[in-house]
């Protein structure tokens, strides 16, 4: 069985990186999503349909500095009746190595999540044994002690689907990290819960870490979590 796998270069620019000069995570998951994106068009399926993130997972063994140029290399792993994963090696030209694996769900016009198309196992095929991927996210929810703040919304966080792009949400995470100077990424989570709306009063709620464990990071919206983030750091 050939696995169908299609690749892009990129140079990582002033806009995509912090202060330290290492790609921010944003920035990071822009990549990812518009790489996806130019292989599912390249494989003659765009325009039925789109895709929603759902969960995604960063292994990290050094992140992209700016100026550095990039290669992504992306194929589907794994699907179920209305999602697929698709894992996404990223290296650079300087010795970056960030490793993506995430879970997409596909949905129609109204988001609703649909039946995946026809063609998408011929154009994608997977093993027998990666054909019951599951939705299923892990994260627990915030306990009451954790400290929370408002999230101001912009207008450039809203896609043509009329919600949060998937890359605005590792926003506040970088702002977490970025308080934390120094620190190493090693590993960095993200999963999906609902969607936020433009209007939406958005809450950050945050969990140091503690020992070896992980930062975590809940983005809530009317009483409710609408993502959640754990990052660890070496």
């Amino acid at each position: 069985m050939s696995v169908r796998s299609f690749t892009s270069e990129t140079t990582v620019r002033l806009g995509d990186v912090a202060r330290d000069g290492t790609i921010r995570l944003a920035a990071l998951a822009r990549h990812l999503q518009d790489v996806a994106f130019d292989d599912v068009r390249d494989a003659g399926l765009g325009g039925d349909g789109n895709w929603v993130v759902r969960r995604v997972a960063l292994d990290v063994d050094g992140l992209p500095g700016f100026g550095e140029r990039i290669r992504l290399e992306t194929s589907c792993t794994g699907i179920g009746p209305r999602w697929a994963e698709r894992v996404t090696d990223v290296r650079g030209r300087r010795g970056a190595h960030v490793a993506s694996r995430a879970l997409w769900v596909f949905v129609d016009a109204s988001g609703r999540p649909r039946a995946l198309p026809a063609e998408f196992r011929d154009r994608y095929p997977v093993p027998d044994e990666r054909t019951r991927i599951s939705p299923k996210l892990h994260h627990p929810g915030p306990p009451a002690s954790v400290s929370r703040h408002p999230w101001p919304l912009r207008a450039a966080d809203f896609d043509v689907m009329g919600h949060m792009n998937n890359a605005a949400y590792w926003d506040p995470i970088d702002d977490e990290v970025a308080a934390r100077a120094g620190t190493d990424l090693r590993r960095a989570e993200l999963e999906y819960r609902a969607g936020i709306a433009p209007g939406d009063a958005v809450t950050v709620a945050m969990e140091r870490p503690v020992g070896e464990g992980p930062l975590r990071v809940w983005l809530e919206s009317g009483g409710e979590v609408r993502a959640s983030a754990q990052v660890w750091g070496r």
